[in-house]
């Protein structure tokens, strides 16, 4: 009895079979592709990223050193500014008040409080307003103590504290302390006006 093999049928199947691994093997070689495609531009992208972060980290390095080196720079510009715009007011409207204003600054400097002071009014009729800005509540207490001095008090027929403020700032987790005084220019000094040397100084 004879068998008979069909060729052209497993010749089909083998074909079949060699079509799907060609397909398999093209998809995977596709993914693969695409796989590291990914992994390039994610790497690329991290490196970018790592790149801008250490550059704007250099910038702020570099800014924080310039804010350390200037502080005190800024600090005696911006007390300059301050009295300079205070004098200019008060010579325009009373030549008095920066004579007062300079003797009061005398006297704060016998307490190294002199930069401490942040607004100065001195209205006519000798009523005199100014306010002292301090860090730490010691040094705020220490100048209370001041207060009381002959020293302090030579320049006044009254003066009282009229507010002790405490300002709280959440940014640098620090505490200030604001004393504002209140008191009146001794009699003989309520009209007195600068002298002609104590005007060009000016």
């Amino acid at each position: 009895m004879k068998s008979h093999v069909n060729l052209f049928s497993q010749r089909g199947k083998n074909q079949t079979i060699d079509k799907y691994l060609s397909i398999t093997y093209k998809s995977t070689l596709s993914l693969f592709a695409v796989f590291i495609f990914l992994i390039i531009i994610i790497g690329g992208y991290y490196t970018y990223i790592q790149s801008r972060l250490a550059e704007l980290s250099k910038i702020e390095q570099t800014y924080n050193k310039y804010l350390l080196v200037n502080k005190e720079f800024s600090n005696n510009l911006h007390e300059f500014v301050f009295k300079y715009q205070l004098l200019k007011s008060y010579l325009l409207t009373d030549l008095g008040g920066s004579k007062h204003f300079f003797e009061l600054i005398q006297i704060l400097k016998l307490r190294s409080a002199d930069d401490n002071l942040i607004s100065f009014d001195l209205k006519l009729g000798g009523e005199i307003t100014f306010t002292l800005l301090f860090d730490s509540f010691e040094e705020s207490t220490d100048f209370l103590k001041f207060v009381e001095n002959p020293e302090m008090l030579v320049l006044f027929d009254d003066l009282q504290l009229n507010t002790f403020e405490i300002d709280f700032n959440s940014n640098s987790n620090s505490r200030s302390y604001e004393l504002t005084f209140k008191g009146i220019i001794k009699d003989g000094q309520k009209n007195q006006q600068p002298s002609a040397d104590e005007e060009l100084a000016i």
